[in-house]
This record gives structure tokens, C-alpha cells and sequence, in this order.
């Protein structure tokens, strides 16, 4: 379906809203130069790219040993308790975007895989306002609803396209059908979750996968990789507006 008849929009959130991803990454070359001071091969900037996304506690397991691997995880732990306050921390997306598409007709949400809790506290420090969405849907350990506050939990992590279910649940309560919605995403877990489940998808730079090269190894097509979701509208046919 072109995309100029889609009628939701679904973002990723770290990476897409939030501009947590480069402070993270940042961290991470600055183990890669200590390790290497000291003789130590680490992987470089575009494994952890590529990879990033799958499954943190799983991702670390099979490709670091033990000393290591909680370093990285004592890095990610930072920069969950830590970064958030840095001026550098915050909110991607310009709200005229998400605004024009909310104008124009357009259902948008968010599918995370960050827990509720986390994405609330990491929503509120960016000044990012959650009714700026109609379903956002973040991990717990159950499927959870709760129609009236807009919010999902769900336990199936991207990559796994079932972590689609409560976005499509909720296009199908408004008439909305599962070839009508687009997954912005900038990580290679969010572009298998969307092929999995079906659903249609454009990478953004502004996160994990932030040169065109990467989603072209991918097999995405120029037409389907877009600077940030500034570009959505006029990706999608529709001028910015201001009301």
C-alpha cells in the first residue's frame, strides 16, 4: 500500500523520540579506547549497530565474557539512571511533526521495548507528552491493557513480531487495517519485528542505524530511510501544518 494512504503511524522510542542512543554509544567508544589501551579487542561501532536492539541481557551473553559483559551492562545501567538528566538527553522528534500528523487524521503510538516504568520517567525528563499518542505499548512480563489510559504492556520483545499485537488490536477497535500502518524504527530489532508481523517500515538516522549504508545491507530501499520523522509528512504527502 503506498504510504501516502497510511492512516497510523508507530515509533520507536529510543533513538526515534529520545535522543538516548548517541550518549549510550558515546560511553561505549570510550570503553572500546580503554580496552584497547590495554591490549583488548572490542568490538567495533557497526557490530554493536547492527546488533543492538535484540535482547540486551542476550545480546551480551553470546558475545562477551563475564568481566566484560558486566561492564557493558554497569554502562547501560548509567545510562538509565544517569544520562537522562544531561542536556543531551532529550526529546528527537519535533512535535510539529507528530502534531501535523494528529491533525491530518493520522492514529500514531508508540511500541517500545523499554518497561513502563522506565519509559514513563525517560517520557516526563524529555518533556515528550504521552496524549501526543493513541496506544503506547512497552514490556512487562504479562499482556496487560488499559484502554482508558492508552497504555499496553506486553511480553514479547522486538524482534519478535508479536510485540505488534496490541498496536494492531487497537488499529482494528478504529477500523484502522494492519496493511494502513507504518513502523518507524532505527534499529535492526525494530525492522525484523515490523517484517515479521507485517507491517510496513521506514528507518530513521537519528538512532542505532544512523547511516543509510546499514539499512541498505538490511534491504531497505532509499525511498523507506528518512533523516529523522521531521521528513514523515512530506514522506506521506502532507505539509506541515500549525493550528
Amino acid at each position: 500500500m503506498p504510504l501516502q494512504k497510511m492512516r497510523m503511524i508507530v515509533f520507536d522510542f529510543d533513538g526515534v523520540i529520545l535522543d538516548s542512543v548517541n550518549p549510550l554509544f558515546s560511553h561505549l567508544d570510550g570503553l572500546r579506547r580503554s580496552l584497547h589501551a590495554l591490549g583488548r579487542e572490542f568490538p567495533d561501532d557497526a557490530f554493536f549497530r547492527m546488533e543492538w536492539g535484540k535482547g540486551t541481557t542476550d545480546f551480551l551473553n553470546r558475545s562477551f565474557e563475564e568481566k566484560l559483559r558486566n561492564a557493558l551492562l554497569a554502562i547501560i545501567r548509567y545510562e538509565e539512571e544517569h544520562l537522562a538528566q544531561s542536556p543531551r538527553y532529550c526529546s528527537l522528534a519535533p512535535t510539529l511533526a507528530i502534531d501535523t500528523l494528529r491533525n491530518s487524521g493520522i492514529a500514531t503510538g508508540i511500541l517500545t521495548n523499554r518497561s513502563f516504568n522506565s519509559l514513563f520517567k525517560h517520557t516526563k525528563k524529555s518533556g515528550f507528552f504521552a496524549d501526543r499518542f493513541d496506544i503506547i505499548v512497552s514490556i512487562g512480563s504479562e499482556l496487560v491493557v488499559i484502554p482508558e489510559r492508552r497504555y499496553a504492556i506486553t511480553p514479547h520483545h522486538k524482534p519478535d513480531g508479536r510485540s505488534f499485537d496490541p498496536i494492531i488490536a487497537h488499529a482494528a477497535s478504529r477500523g484502522i487495517d494492519k496493511n494502513e500502518i507504518l513502523f518507524v524504527g532505527d534499529a535492526h530489532a525494530d525492522l525484523c519485528a515490523a517484517r515479521s508481523a507485517g507491517i510496513r517500515f521506514v528507518g530513521v538516522l537519528t538512532g542505532v542505524l544512523n547511516k543509510r549504508e546499514y539499512w541498505r545491507e538490511l534491504g531497505l530501499s532509499d525511498k523507506d530511510i528518512i533523516n529523522s520523522i521531521d521528513d514523515l509528512p512530506k514522506l506521506l504527502g502532507i505539509d506541515h501544518q500549525t493550528k
